[in-house]
């Protein structure tokens, strides 16, 4: 986390006795964040972003409120990863590989762990871009 804060990546929003919190300082580099991985998860999997269609998938979510193309492009990805890559992938991961189709796309304004009263949504899709 230091050597992302440092480099500018990350910024500190959060600050208690033993835990700094960490956010991505603005627009620009999250879009470069959102990138980054789409190139390194098409890279691992050997995936062709375009065969997937994410902005298709993306507006038909938008139209009939329906998650089943998207989860459906979330299994592709996942499924070619390595077992080393898979193994103890937690929830984390996974949300970073969703945010990575959807950020792109540009259909929703998308953001991570949005605060809803006392909790957080995992991924937000709030309308236009954010």
């Amino acid at each position: 986390m230091s050597l992302l804060f440092y480099l500018g990546l990350l910024t500190v929003c959060e600050v208690s006795f033993v835990r700094m919190g960490f956010d991505i300082p603005n627009r620009v580099i999250a879009e470069l964040y959102y990138t980054y991985f789409r190139e390194v998860l098409a890279e691992q999997t050997q995936l062709k972003w375009e065969a997937m269609d994410m902005a298709e998938r993306v507006v038909a979510l938008a139209r009939e409120d329906g998650m089943g193309l998207v989860a459906e492009a979330l299994q592709q990805v996942l499924e070619r990863l390595s077992n080393r890559d898979a193994r103890g992938l937690s929830e984390k991961p996974v949300q970073v590989v969703l945010l990575a189709l959807l950020v792109p796309t540009e259909v929703y304004g998308v953001l991570s762990e949005w605060p809803v009263g006392r909790k957080y949504v995992d991924v937000y899709l709030g309308g236009g871009r954010r």
